[in-house]
């Protein structure tokens, strides 16, 4: 659908990421870690390049964000956020799927997509699921 990936491995765009993050937070009113936190987690991860943005643009705008950390040979997706135009074109499954592919390059061989939305069967939910993974529930996130 046009969409164009980018990936950031060195963490040049961080500071943009996580300011496009906060506003998403804050605009979209949903619980999420703090940038405080975040800032802190990233620079430790780059220190060993651990961690990965990916950007979607879409008509020269750019419309989705993914972090990406790694851990040896697992990895997790972290945090993300795309806007009303993201979600039109799916931006947000196919920055996933380019982590898919460019872990694998990295000989990772397991991606933690964090948490399905429970009785969620569309969007994100329907792309996580179409992976094929391993559902399971835990005692939620506490900070």
């Amino acid at each position: 659908q046009g969409v164009a990936v980018t990936f950031d491995f060195k963490g040049t765009s961080a500071k943009l990421f996580l300011h496009r993050y906060k506003a998403d937070r804050l605009r979209k009113k949903y619980y999420g870690r703090s940038v405080g936190f975040l800032r802190a987690e990233m620079s430790l991860a780059l220190a060993y390049d651990e961690m990965f943005i990916a950007w979607a643009v879409h008509d020269r705008r750019t419309v989705a964000a993914i972090l990406v950390l790694v851990h040896g040979k697992t990895a997790s997706y972290r945090i993300g956020w795309t806007t009303s135009e993201g979600r039109e074109c799916h931006a947000h499954n196919l920055l996933l799927w380019s982590a898919v592919k460019e872990l694998k390059k990295r000989g990772v061989s397991f991606f933690d997509l964090a948490g399905v939305e429970p009785g969620s069967e569309g969007g994100l939910s329907h792309f996580k699921r179409g992976l094929g993974g391993v559902e399971y529930k835990t005692l939620g996130v506490f900070s």
